[in-house]
């Protein structure tokens, strides 16, 4: 990248044109607003930066390239979103947080890259178009990450709210993904197709109706292939982990069982402490042949003779 090219954002800056390196601006929609089709690259200096305006992707460019550096940006509590994308636009080492009571972290409508990115948000990320992301983290109150697009993920942790992730159509193509501690569905599909690999699904449906189906729903086309949906009831038997799912490469499900999937505790080091790393007695360790070359915490794969079933590849 060459330095003409970027705009600079630091905690103590003005915002006065041009927002050079020399002369960082502090306001991110102003720093948007100085891009051009030259000038595509947005760079935070690292710090905690509060969004005092709606923080929408309103840069005069064709693309934008966001560089956090590990900043923070917090939205205000009548922001719709902590970012609204609209031009196609990718983004690294950053935090977004949005208190409103409703609003979304991300709201994605045009292709986005996400590396190395953590939301906080009652919805956390809504992709409305494609997405591909990597090694992300969104924690919700209402639901982690809501699609209608093409999803590409690989290293997620997806916790709190109602739903993991909600898809009404789509593809979905998730590798190496953690999502817990949700009161409904872990994950809640109603029309989309796709796969979710080498992922961990657990302690989901808390404090909800023993007579509906939590864990997985899959009301689409989707395999779930080496991964492993192990949900959290009162009464075990009550109900399945998934619903109208396929199973591929030795997917774990229970504690009820369930037809093409294998049905055994997978050894969770402490379940009701949200940690889902598996023991070394566990029945995921060495299960299958192939797999992802990293773990859901960027740990190699394979650590034995072979690969480890669910989002965590034990040493």
């Amino acid at each position: 990248m060459v330095e003409a090219n970027a705009v600079y954002l630091a905690t103590n800056g003005t915002d006065v044109a041009p927002c050079d390196r020399a002369r960082p601006c502090i306001d991110f929609l102003f720093g948007l607003q100085q891009l051009n089709g030259q000038r595509t690259h947005l760079i935070f200096a690292p710090g905690s930066y509060t969004s005092v305006r709606n923080s929408v992707t309103q840069a005069p460019s064709p693309s934008v390239e966001i560089h956090g550096h590990g900043a923070t940006m917090t939205a205000g509590n009548s922001d719709a979103a902590s970012l609204r994308v609209t031009v196609p636009t990718k983004i690294r080492n950053l935090t977004l947080i949005n208190a409103d009571s409703t609003g979304y972290g991300l709201n994605l409508q045009a292709a986005t890259e996400l590396a190395n990115v953590t939301v906080k948000a009652p919805n956390a990320i809504g992709a409305f178009a494609p997405l591909v992301a990597s090694n992300i983290e969104a924690q919700a109150t209402s639901t982690g990450l809501n699609t209608s697009s093409t999803v590409t993920i690989d290293r997620a942790v997806i916790h709190g709210g109602t739903h993991g992730i909600t898809a009404s159509s789509g593809t979905l193509d998730i590798t190496n993904a953690l999502i817990y501690n949700t009161t409904g569905s872990g994950v809640q599909i109603t029309g989309a197709n796709g796969q979710i690999k080498f992922s961990t699904i657990a302690r989901t449906g808390l404090n909800t109706s023993e007579s509906e189906v939590f864990g997985v729903e899959c009301g689409g086309q989707v395999t779930l292939v080496s991964s492993i949906v192990y949900t959290f009831f009162s009464n075990p038997e009550v109900r399945p982990p998934t619903t109208s799912c396929m199973f591929a490469g030795g997917t774990i499900v229970g504690p009820k069982a369930q037809i093409g999937a294998t049905n055994v505790d997978p050894s969770f080091v402490n379940e009701s402490g949200f940690n889902f790393h598996i023991n070394g007695n566990s029945p995921a360790r060495d299960a299958v042949d192939t797999g992802p070359a990293l773990d859901f915490e960027g740990d190699p794969r394979p650590r034995g003779a072979r690969f480890d079933i669910g989002a965590d590849e034990a040493p």
